[in-house]
């Protein structure tokens, strides 16, 4: 199924005018999406070849239009069949219409890709309608996202519960996450209120907000790819779909602008899903973009401004009537203030705008312009299911004056920092290997140039020594360096007293094998040189030994804290921002 939403949030679903009397469609050249049997093909494309249209409502995607048909056995479907180019000219209806039958062939593969897994529509097969591109799915039974966000609003500016909000961003990003494992990952490219709808068949939107689950399902694959990189064996055209640019990330809305450098991604629908949930959360969009501007100053708008604040019903002074709508949260609410002795609508709201605060960062992660800080699916959807668990305490916490239970649950930074510890002992361990097996290739190599050089070896202007110079004496001189540097610094800590300790030992190796070189009187000018290059590439090669265990674990420090510090880790109030200072930073 396939729906498009706009301002305000309402289905922009485009309907029929009168509904058209019931007619026959055959389903000719139908290919079922999973293989058959041969022997019972004939009896599976009798199911889906012959379907019956009732005249019912129209809905308009990107690339086809969808309507509800049924079998000769009453079962319901959906069938998207490929709509007209727009173009009126001949020559270009031709043109347009192999892109759009090519794109439409894109689509159904990839929509087959995610086909019964649970939160997308299951696909049956493709084929031609009256000589028309058409694809056969599931009929979703429910409402868009746009209509349940009017159902679900708390006030009268459309706004949803901020604990809905979060429940529903959490139950998105899951579906986000499941599009990145599948076989050879996948990115939607349209995320948006009329792209996701909500499953009523099992329950009733009301009371899915009771339970605190909501049924999603994503649909319309008409700008979806393959992730760069992983694309299939049938390789991958370019989508013709266009995604909605008041939710759409920069890199979709202008992927060729100069001033982008990256490829529509994963990161590109979680910036878009965060847009759903800010646009949930406040009944306006986080950008002051349209669909009538340029997609270059789309994205512009979306890369150099920030968004706007994140204003949700719990700020406006009729907390009251809010919370009549959320019997969840009023009922929180009231055993807090029973247990705090803390009365009084004020202080509720102030308690709640402080909770909901902690929305915000996750948001602004997601909406960051570089798509390498935005957090993984994964991770906002950790963070938002933390947001919702521990709403309920939070309130009770924030009427005490006690921070707050952080949106970023241990697991997950536990986990993310435990993979990105693990890699980077991988990591350093190759690169001190590669730094030792050079050192000792260039130590002995130098050994066995020089072993046969007849010399002397003079201290004090009195010969020790006559003869051919040794490899092996010559070879673990030139280790030396290496040697004590790593001796001295003991043990790594990864400090940087660490690092000058081993510093320190490793220059004063290499001042001792330069002591112990200059003693050395061989025959042949070059034999020095030689000696002094490769005493150069084992002291830089311990050099770089010691440096990498310095570095490791702030690169990863560093790495971590662009992915996990942007979500919230706790109370504002901890940073010395009270919730009056912050309800003001909010209103303005």
């Amino acid at each position: 199924m396939s729906a498009r939403d706009d301002m305000p949030i309402l289905p922009s679903e485009a309907l029929s005018a009168e509904p058209a009397p019931t007619r026959v469609l055959r389903l000719e050249g139908f290919e079922p999406a999973v293989p058959v049997d041969p022997a019972s093909r004939d009896a599976y494309e009798r199911r889906f070849v012959t379907l019956f249209d009732e005249g019912g409502a129209v809905r308009r995607g990107g690339l086809g239009e969808v309507r509800r048909v049924t079998n000769i056995w009453g079962e319901a479907f959906a069938l998207k069949t490929l709509a007209a180019p727009p173009s009126p000219s001949t020559s270009q209806d031709d043109a347009s219409r192999k892109r759009r039958e090519a794109a439409f062939r894109r689509e159904y593969r990839l929509q087959a890709r995610v086909s019964g897994l649970k939160g997308f529509p299951r696909v049956y097969g493709i084929g031609r309608v009256e000589g028309t591109p058409a694809l056969l799915m599931e009929w979703v039974e429910g409402i868009t996202l746009s209509k349940a966000a009017r159902m679900l609003a708390v006030d009268d500016d459309g706004r949803v519960s901020p604990l809905n909000v979060a429940r529903i961003g959490r139950d998105l990003f899951e579906l986000l996450a499941r599009l990145d494992v599948v076989e050879s990952g996948i990115v939607h490219g349209d995320i948006s209120c009329g792209n996701v709808m909500v499953r009523t068949d099992r329950l009733p939107l009301a009371e899915q907000a009771d339970e605190g689950v909501f049924d999603l399902c994503l649909i319309d694959f008409g700008s979806a790819r393959f992730i760069e990189g992983r694309t299939d064996a049938e390789g991958e055209c370019a989508p013709t779909g266009s995604a909605t640019v008041e939710y759409a990330a920069p890199e979709v809305v202008d992927p060729n602008g100069a001033s982008r450098k990256a490829a529509p991604s994963p990161a590109s629908d979680v910036f878009a899903a965060a847009g759903v949930l800010f646009r949930l959360a406040t009944g306006s969009f986080p950008f002051r973009v349209d669909a009538a501007m340029e997609r270059a100053e789309v994205a512009r708008v979306k890369t150099r401004q920030a968004p706007a604040p994140l204003r949700t019903a719990h700020a406006s002074d009729d907390i009251a009537a809010a919370l009549l709508h959320e019997p969840e949260v009023a009922v929180a609410v009231k055993l807090a203030q029973d247990e705090t002795k803390v009365q009084g609508l004020e202080a509720a709201r102030l308690a709640l705008v402080q909770v909901d605060a902690l929305l915000d960062p996750i948001l602004l992660a997601c909406l960051s312009p570089d798509p390498a800080l935005r957090p993984r699916a994964v991770e906002a959807r950790d963070a938002l299911g933390a947001f919702a668990f521990h709403y309920a305490d939070n309130v009770r916490r924030s009427l005490r004056g006690e921070p707050l239970t952080p949106c970023v649950p241990g697991s997950l930074a536990d986990g993310y920092g435990a993979a990105l510890r693990e890699r980077s002992r991988v990591v350093r361990a190759a690169g001190k290997a590669l730094c030792a097996f050079l050192a000792v290739v260039v130590a002995a190599t130098a050994g066995l140039l020089v072993a046969s050089v007849p010399a002397a070896y003079d201290c004090a202007a009195a010969s020790l020594t006559h003869g051919p110079v040794a490899g092996c004496a010559t070879a673990a001189a030139l280790l030396l360096p290496f040697a004590v540097g790593l001796l001295v610094r003991w043990r790594d800590d990864g400090s940087a007293a660490s690092l000058a300790r081993g510093g320190a030992g490793l220059l004063a190796g290499f001042l001792l094998s330069v002591a112990c070189f200059m003693m050395l009187e061989p025959r042949g000018s070059d034999i020095l040189a030689l000696v002094g290059t490769a005493l150069a590439a084992t002291s830089a090669a311990g050099l770089c030994w010691l440096l990498s265990d310095f570095a490791a674990p702030r690169l990863r420090r560093s790495r971590s804290q662009g992915r996990m510090a942007a979500l919230p880790a706790g109370s504002p109030r901890v940073a010395g921002t009270s919730p009056r200072e912050l309800e003001g930073r909010i209103d303005r």
